[in-house]
């Protein structure tokens, strides 16, 4: 029938859809995130187009190439200590400390840093880079909101785990366990990739 002639034409152009690659048997069981990689083989003018674009600039290791705000020490409350890009704040108990900030979270027009606290919480700080006049910006200028309070950037409401991730990193699991009110949260990839949209491609 036409119908049968048109499904095995597609079935065939599908086969060579990506020159002479040899088809993979799909995987058992449900679709899972695959390396990132494997898109590109077949997509690679998208792949260039992603590449530094906010999505692939959603959440970086923090390191030279990826912070963009001044930790040089000119602001008593950013610095570098040991190779690790820390801030210094009010925690959660009111005093004042270092907390490491291993992670970047956006690029522009601002750029925040995502801050480590125990129970593996990731927490958006809430003085972010401003990146177009160059300076610390607070994001509740004016405000002053107490350790206790959910938008204190210790608070539920800055959690990167809870409020943030699922958007700006891809097949993420929160990890969150109850009992111990803690978090193992794991990402297939850090930053917002192909599969973030268009599913798990196990299959």
């Amino acid at each position: 029938t036409r119908r049968g002639r048109l499904l095995l034409a597609l079935a065939i152009a599908g086969a060579f859809a990506c020159g002479e690659r040899k088809a993979e048997a799909p995987a058992a069981g449900p679709p899972r995130f695959v390396a990132d990689a494997s898109c590109r083989e077949c997509h690679a003018e998208q792949a260039a187009a992603w590449t530094g674009s906010h999505h692939d600039r959603a959440m970086e290791v923090a390191e030279a190439s990826s912070v963009l705000g001044d930790f040089s020490g000119k602001d008593p409350g950013f610095a570098i200590v040991d190779g690790t890009y820390v801030v210094r704040a009010e925690g959660a108990d009111g005093t004042r400390g270092e907390f490491a900030a291993p992670y970047t979270f956006g690029v522009a027009p601002l750029q925040q840093m995502l801050v480590e606290l125990p129970g593996g919480r990731l927490q958006s700080y809430t003085t972010a880079w401003d990146t177009e006049k160059r300076r610390w910006f607070s994001l509740y200028s004016g405000q002053a909101i107490p350790p206790g309070d959910a938008l204190h950037w210790t608070g539920r409401y800055q959690r990167w785990n809870a409020m943030c991730a699922d958007c700006n990193s891809t097949g993420v699991v929160k990890g969150y366990d109850a009992a111990s009110d803690s978090y193992r949260t794991s990402w297939a990839e850090i930053d917002v990739v192909c599969q973030a949209c268009h599913g798990p491609e196990s299959a």
